[in-house]
């Protein structure tokens, strides 16, 4: 979640955080686990 320099009020100084996702990001990612789990569910039926 690298941010510019005064784009966003909360982060005046910018941001540089390579840990964690955007939320467009954030939300691929958790499809890929939900689709995972929904195989792994399915196959102990």
């Amino acid at each position: 979640m690298n941010l510019p320099k005064g784009k966003y009020e909360a982060y005046p100084e910018g941001q540089e955080d390579n840990t964690h996702f955007q939320t467009e990001g954030a939300k691929v990612v958790a499809g890929l686990v939900f689709n995972e789990l929904k195989k792994i569910t399915n196959s102990n039926d």
